[in-house]
């Protein structure tokens, strides 16, 4: 949530995903759009 808040105060659109299928479904949907991609190694659903 931190980075969240910070990466916004700084001007940067974020893409929030809840779990590793979210996060690959969002990316497929806005990879054009991407310039950073922070993940965890563990997320539920979907890691590695």
């Amino acid at each position: 949530m931190l980075l969240r808040v910070m990466l916004e105060r700084a001007g940067a659109v974020v893409i929030p995903a809840a779990d590793g299928e979210k996060g690959l479904a969002r990316f497929t949907q806005h990879s054009n759009e991407l310039d950073l991609v922070v993940t965890d190694i563990q997320m539920p659903k979907l890691d590695g």
